[in-house]
């Protein structure tokens, strides 16, 4: 999770649920993030989608139908006409089948802050698959989007050379601005509300029960979802499983030093890796401290628009671009060569890796993510999960109580953070290498969940759906909503991509390296 951006496909070049340095994004904080299961079939929705008007919206594709759902601000004044009303944006997207199932999947985002609508021009196949038979359902989630957006970008363009204690001061200044511009009350932007938010839309598009895919923040929604609304769910997948237990930026040190770890395990059982990068995580570590004492102002050039370059490259910069290429499966192999490449003074990988994310305050709504963060996970308190022996040594912590202390936070019900309960059918699904929500929590959030099934998939990352046959996989399990008569042996062919040892490609498999010590690239 945020900035727990997920990206729903990292694996396929898209940008990951993360949580990133203000170096990288001056407006993002330095973190980086039921009862019983009603599963009868349903009438199909109505043609006019019940009591909301949905209309042809051909910028979107010639099958998209957009509609707005107006909702009160804040519910309990809901009979108040001069309480504040917000609209809900919506994509659905009707299945291409002649005869459709009449059971939706909504499709739950990330961030948390990223807009589920801006998913249409960019459905990864997975979505292409489930449209085949079931509508698909995108709403905006309150605040994002064009869902009364609470958007913060800054101004000017990064400024790559300013050190951390300015890039933080402008994040501060920048977040106080929007803060104060916003038409809202930001202590209804919470989960909660968000939820009843999406059950709002399955009414008044005249749905029975719905199936789920949620990830990362969106498979905390989905949880919420299937405490407040149990009788309206059929199935749920939540990919990247973030429940109530876990707590950004805090546990995120621990999770991220956890992947590094088996990333750079991953590498010396490769012979030809291990001869190349003898000693990569005393090699980082010491990197990393060294940078943190006496940082450099690295000059490139823009890998896009060949200009001059200046960045100001710290330890606090070059962890937290560490950890962003762990939420990516084609990336995680770089690290190995580029760390050592920066050991050696040659910065541009990493440099290549910043600059890709010049866009990123576009796609995500700040305010949102401050105020979904801010009330559910930084402010509550927990025992630290990381020592001395970090690799990464990033504090995640201080500089998002920092903004928290002068953040709205909203309500939330008094049993929120207790651990979810449902008989519904669930799949977990979680990437052996996900940096922010590792198997650990889909193990823990399965405990309450009596008809589930979770899947770690070894060779994912952040997001697993859309590798290999962990497609086919959810696709059976909406059909069927049965976890356990899943065939699911395949995920064992998902291995991690060989790490690069130069430039010119990964390392290779030879005679003298039998695949047992190097794995071959899985899917």
């Amino acid at each position: 999770m945020g900035c727990l951006l997920p990206s729903l496909f990292p694996d396929t070049g898209a940008q990951p649920d993360r949580l990133i340095p203000s170096r990288l994004l001056t407006g993002c904080i330095l973190l980086l993030t039921l009862a019983l299961c009603a599963c009868g079939a349903s009438e199909p929705p109505a043609p006019d989608n019940a009591g909301l008007a949905m209309e042809a919206c051909d910028e979107l594709g010639s099958r998209a139908r957009c509609g707005e759902l107006r909702v009160p601000e804040n519910p309990d004044a809901a009979g108040d006409p001069e309480a504040r009303q917000i609209s809900l944006n919506i994509v659905l997207l009707p299945a291409v089948a002649s005869s459709p199932k009449p059971d939706p999947v909504f499709v739950l985002v990330g961030g948390p802050g990223e807009a589920a609508t801006d998913l249409v021009d960019r459905l990864p196949p997975l979505f292409r698959e489930l449209n085949r038979e079931r509508d698909l359902v995108l709403v905006d989630q309150r605040g994002t989007g064009q869902s009364n957006p609470l958007d913060c970008a800054p101004a000017e363009p990064f400024d790559y050379a300013i050190d951390s204690r300015e890039s933080a001061r402008r994040q501060m200044e920048l977040l106080r601005a929007c803060l104060s511009g916003y038409e809202a009350d930001l202590r209804f932007y919470t989960t909660p509300y968000a939820v009843d938010d999406l059950e709002a839309v399955r009414q008044a598009l005249g749905y029975g029960p719905i199936n789920l895919w949620g990830g990362s923040y969106g498979s905390r929604v989905a949880l919420i979802y299937l405490r407040r609304h149990p009788q309206a769910l059929r199935a749920a997948v939540l990919d990247g499983v973030a429940p109530l237990a876990i707590r950004l930026p805090h546990h995120a040190l621990a999770d991220a030093d956890a992947a590094l770890r088996q990333l750079f395990a991953h590498c010396a059982r490769a012979p030809s890796c291990r001869q190349r990068f003898p000693d990569l995580e005393n090699r980082s570590r010491a990197l990393i401290a060294e940078l943190n004492r006496t940082p450099r102002q690295v000059r490139a050039e823009h890998p896009l628009s060949q200009e001059p370059l200046t960045v100001s490259m710290d330890g606090d910069l070059l962890a937290s671009l560490i950890r962003m290429a762990l939420y990516q499966r084609d990336l995680g192999p770089l690290l190995p060569l580029a760390i050592e490449l920066a050991a050696e003074g040659d910065f541009r990988p990493f440099i290549w890796l910043l600059t890709s994310l010049e866009d990123l305050s576009d796609n995500i709504s700040l305010g949102l993510q401050q105020s979904i963060l801010c009330a559910e996970d930084v402010m509550r308190p927990v025992s630290a999960e990381s020592g001395g022996d970090s690799i990464l040594q990033l504090d995640m912590s201080e500089a998002a109580r920092a903004i928290c202390e002068f953040w709205p936070r909203g309500q939330l019900p008094e049993d929120y953070f207790e651990p979810v309960s449902s008989d519904a059918p669930v799949l977990l699904i979680s990437g052996a290498l996900d940096p922010v929500t590792p198997p650990r929590w889909g193990e823990l959030a399965a405990e309450g969940l009596s008809d589930s099934r979770h899947l770690v998939v070894p060779g994912a990352h952040h997001i697993a759906s859309h590798s290999g046959c962990v497609v086919d996989i959810v696709v059976d399990f909406i059909d069927s909503a049965d976890p356990a008569g899943l065939e699911t042996d395949c995920i064992a062919d998902i291995k991690p991509f060989s790490p690069f040892i130069s430039m010119a490609g990964p390392a290779m498999q030879s005679a003298a390296e039998p695949a047992e010590d190097e794995e071959a690239a899985g899917d």
